[in-house]
């Protein structure tokens, strides 16, 4: 689940064991409980994690078909699939440059960049890190400290 704000309307996004993404009004209103505004078919799957991007005004989920799509917040419409995981996508984090994804098998991807478009690049990996379980990913360690020698050069620029 996440929340984001779409005009004057607080939205809450929730993923189901049945594969479908909810999208709930959940504005304060007096006497008013939270309304299911949608609801559509996220994954042929369960949906494990969902995380939105209001920075790039897009939402991702990941699955239990080991696959992560990314979605436009505006019209909910697909924008992209990404693939490479060789387990289930169990976890999600953003930050402004980079989209994180894990599964349970301690593999993690990253993504450079999820674009207005809803494209997302790969980020370059090191040399040095080594394949986990699945042939696209690198273990959890070393791209978590590739990432923050990344943010550390960042601020150091600044």
């Amino acid at each position: 689940m996440d929340v984001t704000t779409r005009g004057a309307m607080d939205l809450l996004l929730s993923a189901g064991f049945d594969g479908h993404v909810g999208v709930w009004d959940i504005t304060k209103r007096s006497h008013s409980m939270p309304r299911l505004e949608l609801l559509f078919a996220g994954h042929t799957s369960e949906v494990l994690a969902l995380k939105v991007s209001e920075l790039s005004g897009t939402f991702v989920t990941g699955g239990n078909d080991c696959a992560i799509r990314v979605w436009s917040l505006r019209n909910y419409e697909l924008q992209t699939t990404l693939r490479g995981h060789a387990e289930p996508v169990t976890t999600l984090a953003l930050d402004a440059n980079f989209l994180f994804s894990g599964s349970e098998v301690k593999c993690a991807e990253i993504a450079s960049r999820l674009h207005e478009d809803g494209r997302a690049k790969p980020a370059s990996r090191r040399p040095d890190a080594r394949p986990a379980a699945g042939r696209h990913g690198a273990p959890v360690g070393h791209v978590l400290s590739h990432a923050a020698r990344r943010a550390e050069r960042t601020r150091r620029r600044r």
